[in-house]
C-alpha cells in the first residue's frame, strides 16, 4: 500500500498498482484511479476522480471516496456548495448514463454499471439525493458530479428524486432518472427514450411511447413499457412486467414474476422464482428458470425453453404451451455423454397447440407429458425418463434414442 498526499496547489495524483491511500489535500486535485482497491480523499476544493477501464482495470476495483462533494438537493445550490462540488469522470464505452446503477447501502452510495458487474465506487457518508448534474442558468455555468464516456463538460445526463419527493412525472425527455425509496407512481414521456431506475419501493413505472429502459430495483414493481422497443428489468421482488407494443426484452429477476410481452417479437426471461411468461402476439422467445414456471407462447411462431441454455435449470415442474403458430418447445437438461448430474429432474408438460410444432425432451430424469395438438408435429426424446407422448391430429414424427447418440 502507498500513501500519497498532495500539496496546497492544484495537484494530479496517480496511484500505483496496489491498494493506495490518496489524499488530495485542500485544493483542486485530479486523481486518476489505479488498479487496486483505493481509498481516495479529495480534500477541499473541486476534485476530479478519473476512472478508465482499459488503462486502470477498473472492472476489478472497489474504490472508496471518503469526502465526495455533491451538488445537493434542488436546482439552486449555494456558492459554498458549488465551490466544493467534486466530479467523477468515467472513461470507457460501457460507462454511460444508461448503464449507471446507483444503490444506497446504509450511509454509503454505491456506483456500479450494468455491463461491468465487478466495478464499484463507494461514496462514504453520501446520500443519493445529493448526486446530480444541473444545466447552466443565466447566473452560473453547468455543474455536476459525473462525466460519462465521451463527455468533456457537464451535461444534464441524469436526474435524481429527492428522498421525500412524491412527484409522478419525469423532469426531462430522453434522460436517466433515479427514483427514491418510496412507492413511486411514475409516468414517462411520449416520444421519449426514458431510462427509469427504481430503488427499494414498490414502484409503478409507465414508460409511454419511446424505446425505454425500466429497472424496478428492490420491491414488488409494475413496469409498463408502452409503445416502442423497451427493456424491462424487474430485479428483486415479485414484479409485473408488460412490454406493450414493440419488440421488447423482459427480465423478471428474482422471486415470482409475471411477464407479458404484448404485441411484437419479444424476449422474456423469467429468472429465478415461480414465473408466468406470456409472449402475446409475435414471434417470441421465452426462457424459464429453475423453479416451477408457466410459459405461454401466444400467437406467432414462438420458442419456449427451459433447460440446456440455462445451466441453472435442474428441477422444477414447468408448463409450456405454444398456442397458435409453429412453435418450438424444449424442456431439457444438459450432459456430457453419460454424465447425468445436470439432467433435468422436473415433471414437465409441453403442449404444442395448433400448428406444426417441435417438442423436445432431452437429458431428463422426470416423467414428462408431451401433447402435440393439431398439426404435423415432431417429437424429439433422447436420454429421458418415463414420458407420455400424445400426437394429436396430423401426421407426427417421433425421433427417439435411449443412449444419447444422434
Amino acid at each position: 500500500m502507498t500513501n500519497i498526499i498532495g500539496t496546497n496547489g492544484n495537484d494530479t495524483l496517480l496511484g500505483t498498482n496496489s491498494a493506495d491511500t490518496i489524499n488530495g489535500d485542500s485544493n483542486d486535485s485530479t486523481i486518476p484511479v489505479s488498479q487496486d482497491n483505493d481509498i481516495l480523499t479529495g480534500g477541499g476544493g473541486k476534485d476530479k476522480f478519473i476512472y478508465k477501464i482499459n488503462s486502470y482495470n477498473f472492472s476489478n476495483n472497489t474504490d472508496t471516496i471518503t469526502d465526495f462533494g455533491g451538488v445537493g438537493k434542488g436546482v439552486t445550490p449555494s456558492a459554498a456548495i458549488i465551490a466544493e462540488v467534486d466530479v467523477i469522470q468515467f472513461q470507457d464505452y460501457y460507462l454511460t448514463a444508461q448503464n449507471l446503477l446507483l444503490t444506497q447501502n446504509s450511509s454509503n452510495l454505491e456506483i456500479t454499471f450494468e455491463d461491468v458487474p465487478s466495478a464499484k465506487v463507494i461514496l462514504q457518508n453520501f446520500k443519493l439525493e445529493n448526486l446530480d448534474n444541473l444545466p447552466a442558468t443565466s447566473s452560473r455555468p453547468a455543474i455536476g458530479n459525473i462525466l460519462f464516456n465521451g463527455q468533456t463538460s457537464i451535461t444534464d445526463s441524469f436526474d435524481v428524486f429527492d428522498a421525500n419527493s412524491t412527484q409522478t412525472y419525469l423532469f426531462n425527455k430522453n434522460t436517466v432518472t433515479f427514483l427514491n425509496d418510496l412507492n413511486n407512481n411514475i409516468t414517462g414521456l411520449d416520444n421519449s427514450n426514458d431510462v427509469v431506475n427504481g430503488q427499494r419501493g414498490n414502484d409503478k413505472i409507465d414508460g409511454k411511447s419511446g424505446n425505454d429502459l425500466l429497472r424496478g430495483g428492490t420491491g414488488n414493481d409494475t413496469l409498463n413499457g408502452g409503445t416502442g422497443n423497451d427493456t424491462l428489468n424487474g430485479d428483486e421482488g415479485e414484479d409485473s412486467l408488460n412490454g406493450g407494443k414493440g419488440n421488447d426484452v423482459l427480465d423478471g429477476g428474482t422471486d415470482n414474476d409475471l411477464l407479458w410481452g404484448g404485441e411484437g417479437n419479444d424476449v422474456l426471461d423469467g429468472g429465478t422464482g415461480n414465473d408466468l411468461l406470456w409472449g402475446g402476439a409475435g414471434n417470441d422467445l421465452l426462457n424459464g428458470g429453475r423453479e416451477n414456471d408457466t410459459l405461454l407462447g401466444g400467437t406467432g411462431n414462438d420458442r419456449l425453453n427451459v433447460g440446456s441454455s440455462n445451466l441453472d435449470f435442474l428441477g422444477g415442474d414447468h408448463l409450456l404451451s405454444g398456442d397458435d403458430g409453429n412453435d418450438t418447445l424444449s424442456a431439457s437438461g444438459y450432459a456430457n455423454r453419460g454424465d447425468s448430474d445436470n439432467y433435468s429432474s422436473g415433471n414437465n408438460t409441453l403442449n404444442g397447440g395448433a400448428g406444426d410444432d417441435y417438442l423436445i425432451i432431452n437429458f431428463s430424469k422426470g416423467n414428462n407429458l408431451l401433447n402435440g395438438g393439431d398439426g404435423n408435429d415432431t417429437f424429439s426424446k433422447n436420454y429421458s425418463g418415463n414420458d407420455t407422448i400424445n400426437g394429436g391430429k396430423g401426421d407426427d414424427l417421433l425421433s427417439y434414442t435411449s443412449d444419447g447418440s444422434y
